[in-house]
């Protein structure tokens, strides 16, 4: 399953929005599917986390199916 990693700037209604490491912006749609919550993705968003998303497409979407969602820990932290 393709992974991506990046800083969560968006996050509203089940979608999110990650900027990855080369400035680029990928949309994601929470997968149905997915150990997450819509409600959990605010959070991520105030903070600025940066997270690994492992993802799917969809030929019918114009985003990608985030099927998994990890935070990870900051550069540096223990």
């Amino acid at each position: 399953m393709p992974e991506l990693r990046g800083t969560v700037v968006i996050a509203q209604e089940g979608r999110l929005h990650v900027i990855d490491d080369d400035g680029a912006g990928h949309l994601f749609i929470l997968s149905a599917q997915a150990a997450a919550e819509t409600a959990q993705l605010r959070p991520l968003q105030a903070r600025q986390a940066k997270v690994r998303v492992n993802y799917s497409t969809s030929p019918n979407l114009i985003g990608l199916v985030a099927d998994r969602i990890e935070t990870i820990a900051p550069e540096g932290s223990a």
